[in-house]
């Protein structure tokens, strides 16, 4: 795949991303989250105003993008819903591998949903 260089200044090559690529989606999110708040702030009602300052605190946490790889889709509503983080997983939450405990570690996919036990409990903080 190869993008025009005026469009999103990136393209694929057999090993991946070229560089760059990371600072150009971190620029088009950061324009994006931008101009999300000014059609917010300008014709948003409280209760969608409450919602992005809600999603923007999600995002801040580690556990949301744990969640999001996993395809469990958290949202505001979500996640109010569960109490704890394994509630939110099914309780299909699987410490892998078990030996060793320092390391953070996930994988993708699942049930079962596996992550080191210092993922775990950095989560369940979160």
């Amino acid at each position: 795949m190869n993008c025009r260089p005026s469009r999103l200044a990136c393209s694929w090559t057999v090993s991946g991303w070229r560089p760059g690529f990371k600072s150009v989606l971190g620029a088009a999110t950061t324009n994006i989250e931008f101009l999300t708040r000014q059609v917010v702030q300008s014709v948003g009602d409280p209760i969608t105003k409450a919602t992005v300052e809600f999603y923007d605190f999600l995002l801040g946490h580690e556990v949301v993008r744990d969640l999001a790889a996993w395809n469990l889709r958290p949202s505001p509503k979500s996640i109010v819903a569960h109490e704890t983080f394994e509630a939110f997983c099914g309780y299909k939450v699987e410490v892998y591998p078990p030996d060793r405990k320092d390391e953070s570690s996930l994988t993708y996919g699942g049930p079962p949903y596996r992550l080191s036990q210092a993922r775990l409990k950095q989560n369940q903080k979160e």
